[in-house]
């Protein structure tokens, strides 16, 4: 049996036990292929370079939730009080881990710019700065119309913003100062 056929069955076992109603095997089969990206079911099984059944080899997922909710919105005949994207999203998921088929993390969230911003530049920040400051540190450039002057929107794009003008900050004056001294250095001869 194919992996997004038993997909399928565990999103329409899945919707049955939350909410009480059936979900029809083609509406399951359709957002099974949303859930991994595809525009429709036709295209997943046409799918012939990345087949779903690699997917243990892979080391990350992305469950795409937007995909989902666009096809939730698209499908005639749905049940009234259907799951959400994102619930249907951690129920494929947490089938795919506890069934082996897949072993890597797991990247849940709204929409692959939510990781990003809420997770990975959170957790790769020394990483990210560090690889920044050495390129910035080879360029003559001066950011001096940094994007923190735009309105604050959210705490988080603040932060983030203010942990880069830091950075900036750092390397600039690891840049100036060698070469103050220097100048001195020279003065005083």
């Amino acid at each position: 049996m194919s992996i997004s056929k038993l997909c399928a069955d565990c999103l329409r076992v899945s919707h049955l036990a939350q909410t009480g109603q059936r979900l029809g095997a083609s509406h399951a089969r359709e957002l099974v292929a949303a859930f991994f990206g595809y525009k429709s079911h036709a295209a997943l099984l046409a799918e012939s370079k990345f087949v779903l059944s690699d997917i243990e080899d892979a080391s990350v997922m992305v469950p795409d939730v937007p995909r989902i909710q666009n096809r939730l919105g698209r499908l005639n005949g749905l049940p009234s009080n259907m799951l959400s994207a994102m619930d249907m999203a951690r129920a494929l998921s947490d089938y795919l881990v506890s069934e082996d088929w897949f072993g890597g993390q797991v990247w849940l969230y709204e929409s692959l710019g939510n990781y990003i911003v809420e997770e990975y530049l959170r957790e790769n920040d020394f990483y990210i700065s560090d690889e920044l400051s050495g390129e910035m540190a080879t360029t003559n450039a001066y950011f001096e119309a940094f994007p923190c002057s735009i309105r604050r929107q959210s705490s988080k794009t603040w932060k983030m913003c203010k942990s880069l003008q830091a950075a900036r900050f750092r390397v600039a004056k690891t840049l100036t100062d060698p070469i103050r001294d220097m100048k001195s250095d020279l003065a005083s001869r």
